[in-house]
């Protein structure tokens, strides 16, 4: 195209790279060719509580009758294992409101269910990191997980799903409580999703830990340890007797 001296017309320069792409695309959909098969996502649960982290943002939906101006954006946290959730309702996404809330977030999973996050898996949006080796060591929040001792790990580009527990959650929360309510302002809706979370970690039976709550998932968890470490510390008692 370029020897040929085509050009965009709109900025008088040859056609980008990006711009022959998305007119492949388009002449292409008439055409019959076969459809890459679409990658079935990794499903994997990890063993133990704390092993690994997932957080993600969603922007809320405004309140009738507040301020459209005054957004409201829904932090998550939630261990792999347990499906234990921490949300808080923030004014905004920047790297130091997240990071500021994932150290939040660790004290209290610390404090609550003496759980103690090794790595967090996020997305590659600009709060959680950069998309240079160089930029991320100096990124607010990857310096956070470096300070808090948490590798930090990343979704591949465009695979969202591979964040998809959390996703999962964000869904939940949409289908039990903000789209299920009306909500008379901000704050009545925080007090709502404080209450639900409460429900949600007792009581809410999850399909993806064999029905259980994710209490009942921690304390399950906690059990067969402490019985697999009973069992071994007395098969090590026995074993002199068994040598002798």
């Amino acid at each position: 195209m370029k020897r040929k001296g085509l050009v965009n017309p709109n900025t008088g320069k040859p056609v980008s790279e990006y711009g022959i792409r998305c007119i492949w695309e388009r002449y292409r959909r008439g055409a019959k060719y076969e459809k890459e098969e679409a990658e079935e996502p990794e499903r994997y649960e990890k063993d133990k509580p704390g092993e690994l982290a997932h957080i993600d943002i969603k922007k809320l939906k405004n309140v009738e009758g507040e301020d459209p101006s005054k957004k409201k954006y829904q932090h998550a946290l939630t261990d792999d294992c347990t499906r234990i959730p921490y949300v808080e309702v923030l004014p905004d996404k920047k790297a130091k409101t997240a990071a500021d809330f994932f150290e939040r977030g660790v004290k209290w999973f610390n404090q609550v269910y003496d759980i103690q996050f090794e790595a967090l898996l996020s997305d590659n949006g600009k709060e959680y990191t950069y998309h240079t080796k160089n930029g991320r060591k100096k990124h607010t929040f990857e310096r956070r997980c470096k300070k808090l001792g948490i590798k930090h790990k990343r979704t591949r580009v465009a695979r969202p799903q591979t964040n998809g527990k959390v996703e999962r959650f964000f869904r939940t929360l949409d289908d039990e409580l903000h789209h299920k309510y009306h909500f008379e302002s901000h704050r009545d809706r925080e007090m709502a999703l404080k209450d639900y979370l409460r429900k949600f970690r007792k009581y809410r039976m999850h399909f993806g830990i064999d029905g259980l709550t994710p209490e009942e998932k921690l304390e399950k968890v906690r059990s067969t340890k402490t019985e697999t470490e009973d069992g071994e510390v007395e098969s090590k008692k026995r074993e002199p007797l068994l040598m002798c």
